[in-house]
């Protein structure tokens, strides 16, 4: 028959236990959401992309448009003109033809009349010479040679018009321009076609981005709710853990080290009067702080702990740690840490604990001797397991981020940038990042893990390397080192991606009250680690603790658009475990988000 205090034990554990699957399933329906809302924010940026280019398009084709109906008037009015001149052509031909024959009549009469009286001249000559007729026959011979003149003038200029106006090539001008029309009206239906096809596309577009947008909008409020309820499992969860468990909580510091927080026990209240001459003895709870790794917490129980604790080598306190409480709880239910610092070294069951592992920790509580025969109790008392925590050491954080502007632009007039950055080299005095906002911790991985006294070791080979002390010629560091490598010996990478903030009118995302404050693309660093590699930009770790790098022009952003000029981006640097996959889990990635916005590059 189990006691009151393993049944409670066990309530306990179950309480705690649903309240985490619940916390566990809420978790990853948010993290599911954020996954939607970010996906949902990129098909609508894509569409709006996508209209921005139809919209150049319609522009395009509508300004060609336009001087196709300029060309189609113009050769309406030109083809007019030359068929009315056509036309006035062929008469003028006629018409010319006819009078240059009548003036050539003429003029043949004439000169017939100018030989009659020439001859009349003659004759006057030889019989009435200085006669009053000789004189009027001489005075009408000299006039009708001048006419006789002019009319052969006329008649010449007659024909010159009328061979002039036969040359007149208004027919071929006439062909010509009929069948420049045709080709202008052609082009005109091709250009009015291919601008209502572009229209046409734009309307589409349009309404994708309408579909879009409700579609960002219905994932935005579905995050909401989901953090809503996260964080009201989280609220449960902690109130729970604080009422029954002690307010017990992990918090890793590194591969090696995690610091502990709980409460005192709260022990029960006697409210029966005792004898005169009893007096109820102090409790005196000694705590002991162990872990197990999780796969084994469900079977782990007070007999088991209590064997255990019972065969621990004498002196050693890396299997069971003593530890004091730390925690309160004031009138309005805030709890008050001030979380003790504990080297890790073994679990529970003397094995070294692997860095990159999963745990959970057990408060293992033993009361005074005679308080136990007071309440005719022997048993000690165990916790309910913490949540499951990951030892791991947390990577360098980049900070202190510059970007300069190259000093010429490339082929295509755009001025590309370089960019720097520092952070703190692990082994150094200051070697953890911070976690910011919106960042998470990175998954235990599967393979095999290295225990913190290795971990510790290399470390320390680490820090010889930066301090710039020669570890042992047997040291991977130092062979990398040798081999003329500052980055071989580092085991990470920060990989710089780009995210647009703005460059685009209506780039209005995230319009909830509680997201205000956020950039316009909902990013962390779960989503980071999920970016494509050909979309960010991968930076090796230098030894210096700085690295600069360039950003090209097949640069892209986190969605792989191309970089846009004059176009204002929040660069965030994850840094990465890398090296063995096996190894990866030892460490925790961290994601640098509150860089300043940087434009990548401009364009005059």
């Amino acid at each position: 028959m189990n006691t009151y205090n393993e049944n409670l034990q066990q309530t306990v554990v179950n309480t705690l236990s649903a309240l985490a699957l619940n916390q566990s399933n809420l978790d990853s329906l948010k993290t599911v959401a954020e996954y939607t809302l970010y996906y949902a924010q990129g098909a609508e940026i894509t569409a709006r992309d996508k209209l921005e280019g139809t919209e150049d398009d319609v522009t395009t084709w509508q300004n060609i448009n336009n001087q196709s109906l300029i060309n189609a008037n113009q050769v309406f009015n030109l083809l007019t003109s030359t068929t009315e001149a056509n036309t006035d052509v062929a008469v003028s031909i006629t018409n010319t033809a006819t009078a240059a024959a009548n003036v050539q009549i003429a003029s043949n009469a004439i000169s017939v009349l100018a030989s009659d009286i020439g001859a009349a001249f003659n004759i006057a000559t030889a019989a009435l010479y200085q006669t009053d007729v000789y004189e009027k026959i001489q005075s009408a011979n000299s006039l009708i040679n001048e006419v006789a003149n002019e009319a052969k003038r006329i008649s010449k200029s007659a024909m010159n018009a009328s061979g002039s106006t036969a040359e007149i090539t208004i027919s071929e001008v006439l062909a010509q321009t009929t069948s420049v029309k045709s080709k202008i009206d052609n082009l005109f239906t091709s250009t009015q076609a291919e601008l209502d096809k572009f229209t046409k596309q734009g309307i589409a577009e349009n309404a994708q981005i309408t579909t879009a947008s409700k579609a960002e909008r219905q994932a935005e409020g579905e995050l909401a709710d989901a953090r809503r309820e996260v964080s009201a499992i989280n609220t449960a969860y902690d109130n729970s853990n604080n009422q029954l468990n002690q307010c017990l909580s992990i918090s890793v510091v590194s591969g090696s080290e995690i610091t502990a927080s709980f409460a005192a026990l709260p022990l029960p209240a006697f409210y029966s009067p005792q004898a005169a001459d009893v007096t109820i003895p102090d409790a005196d709870p000694v705590y002991y702080l162990t872990l197990v790794p999780a796969q084994n917490q469900t079977t782990f129980s007070i007999d088991q702990v209590e064997q255990l604790f019972s065969q621990r080598p004498a002196g050693d306190n890396s299997l069971f740690v003593s530890i004091t409480p730390d925690a309160s709880i004031d009138v309005t239910g805030a709890v008050k840490r001030s979380p003790t610092s504990i080297q890790l070294g073994s679990d529970a069951f003397g094995n070294p604990v692997l860095a990159g592992s999963s745990y959970v920790a057990f408060l293992y509580i033993e009361l005074s001797k005679a308080y136990k025969q007071y309440i005719n109790n022997y048993s000690e008392l165990l916790s309910a397991p913490s949540q499951p925590f990951t030892p791991a050491t947390i990577l360098p954080l980049a900070q202190k981020l510059e970007v300069t502007p190259n000093s010429a632009p490339d082929a295509a007039g755009v001025t590309w940038s370089t960019a720097s950055f520092t952070f703190t080299p692990l082994g150094s005095s200051a070697d953890t990042g911070t976690v910011q906002q919106n960042t998470t911790t990175a998954a235990p991985g599967k393979g095999k893990a290295k225990s913190v006294a290795a971990q510790a070791d290399t470390a320390a080979s680490v820090q010889q390397i930066v301090s710039g002390e020669q570890p042992a010629a047997t040291s991977s560091a130092a062979e990398a080192l040798a081999a003329g490598s500052s980055t071989a010996i580092l085991a990470y990478e920060f990989r710089c991606i780009l995210v647009e903030q703005g460059g685009m009118p209506d780039l209005n995302l995230l319009r909830c009250p509680e997201n205000l404050n956020l950039p316009p693309i909902y990013f962390n660093q779960a989503i980071a680690g999920q970016v494509s590699p050909a979309n960010y930009i991968a930076v090796p770790a230098a030894v210096s603790g700085r690295c600069t790098f360039n950003f090209p022009p097949t640069a892209t952003d986190n969605f792989g658009n191309v970089i846009k000029p004059n176009t204002s981006y929040q660069l965030y640097i994850l840094t990465v475990a890398t090296g063995d996959p096996s190894d990866q889990a030892q460490y925790t990635n961290v994601m640098a988000n509150t860089l300043p916005a940087i434009t990548v590059c401009t364009q005059a």
